[in-house]
């Protein structure tokens, strides 16, 4: 237990007391818990008394902050503590613990929207032309963007999904930033001449920058979005809130679960199975790579599961991994390409040089070094790989090895607001 005697108007770093110690008891994250009692009167060593009765006198008036945290902890606390309290009085004790039991929230209540958003996002207007927006996108690695007016009130969003449909982009934008800068420039002449405003989907979804981030999870869940524009009270555009910006944030914030786990009795904890999408298509290793492609092509993953014949996971091919197949073709194939030719049209076309390159079958060019998770692992650790590791789907296996599906960004973010 360490108790800290200190009054309301002491601040360190230009914050709070109170809130600093917090903040420095939080990033540990360990199994400590921290309370702050404000009391009603209380006296100083200088002979000040202060008292709530009297208006004047109440200006400073007492505070404890109470901590209590593991013992083999305390050196990583005590030290910044001695630091920060400028005014006060620390008291360290022992403390007999009977229980230590806590219910595990995914995604921490305080938060609000402006505490994870991206600030001021790059931004596009009404008359901006589509080739413009590709190379912005391309440029910042994006794969959205805001459609504003001049004085930054939010009028759209433009997705890949637009540049797609609206302005007949042949490939998602993380297949084309595969290729080089002239075939990029003759992609945009060949695109719809037209602008942000005939592709935009409009009106873009928003929420006030001051929402709590679990009621902003649960519109971009139901409204089927991967990013909501953040909002100010008179509706200017002030920030981008992304499903990575969230896994992000539950992983900065989080404690690490398997440590906890040796200090707490954790109770309600959701497992990896609970979230994961099962039922998922897979392939043999022998299988013919014109199959792959054709398989690829109907699923709405971009991937497919590669497994022998026990069901252990051998591997994972994804659509940019085929593209790779076509490798110095790629003049020829881009002519394919803005016919809106599918993989399974490019692999007709294609089938013989992919036999000339002696890459037959999907155990030839699938990935073998993956990043999976066992299904009776906690939901904690699914998305701290996923943030980890900028992926979108996570291959789950049993203990066995053996492929159980996969478990998605969405999903996970559906598990911890169903758990919460």
């Amino acid at each position: 237990m360490i108790e800290i005697f200190t009054s309301e108007n002491v601040r360190w770093n230009h914050k709070p007391l109170a809130v600093a110690v917090m903040e420095a008891v939080g990033k540990l994250k360990t199994a400590s818990r921290c309370v702050v009692t404000r009391a009603v009167a209380g006296s100083y060593e200088n002979g000040e008394i202060s008292t709530s009765s009297v208006e004047v006198l109440s200006y400073r008036m007492p505070l404890k902050i109470e901590i209590l945290m593991p013992e083999n902890e305390l050196p990583l606390l005590l030290p910044e503590l001695e630091t920060m309290v400028v005014d006060g009085i620390i008291i360290v004790r022992d403390s007999q613990m009977v229980s230590h039991k806590t219910e595990k929230h995914l995604i921490p209540r305080h938060l609000k929207v402006m505490d994870v958003m991206t600030i001021e996002p790059k931004t596009v207007f009404e008359d901006t032309r589509v080739s413009e927006i590709v190379r912005l996108l391309l440029s910042y690695d994006l794969n959205s963007i805001p459609v504003v007016n001049p004085d930054k009130t939010p009028i759209g969003i433009i997705t890949q999904t637009d540049l797609i449909e609206r302005a007949e982009m042949p490939l998602r934008l993380g297949l084309l930033g595969q290729f080089g800068d002239e075939t990029i420039d003759e992609l945009l002449k060949t695109l719809e001449k037209k602008p942000a405003s005939a592709l935009m989907s409009s009106p873009a979804f928003t929420i006030e920058e001051g929402a709590q981030l679990d009621q902003a999870i649960a519109v971009m869940l139901k409204k089927k979005v991967k990013r909501l524009l953040a909002v100010n009270k008179e509706n200017r555009l002030t920030g981008m809130l992304s499903i990575y910006d969230v896994f992000q944030t539950i992983t900065n914030k989080s404690p690490d679960i398997k440590n906890f786990h040796r200090q707490v009795v954790v109770t309600d904890i959701r497992l990896v199975r609970d979230a994961m999408l099962s039922d998922q298509c897979t392939v043999a290793g022998d299988t013919p790579i014109e199959e792959v492609i054709h398989v690829i092509d109907a699923s709405p993953l971009q991937r497919v599961a590669v497994v022998n014949k026990e069901g252990g996971l051998a591997g994972i091919i994804f659509d940019h991994d085929l593209l790779a197949l076509f490798s110095g073709h790629h003049d020829t194939l881009w002519e394919h390409l803005l016919g809106q030719l599918t993989f399974t049209g490019i692999g007709r076309i294609y089938k013989q040089k992919i036999a000339l390159h002696h890459k037959k079958t999907a155990a030839e060019i699938m990935r073998t070094n993956l990043i999976t998770i066992c299904e009776d692992e906690p939901i904690e650790s699914a998305v701290r790989l996923i943030a980890e590791n900028g992926i979108r789907y996570l291959p789950v296996l049993d203990a066995g090895g053996r492929f159980r599906g996969m478990v998605s960004r969405d999903e996970l973010l559906r598990a911890a607001l169903r758990f919460s």
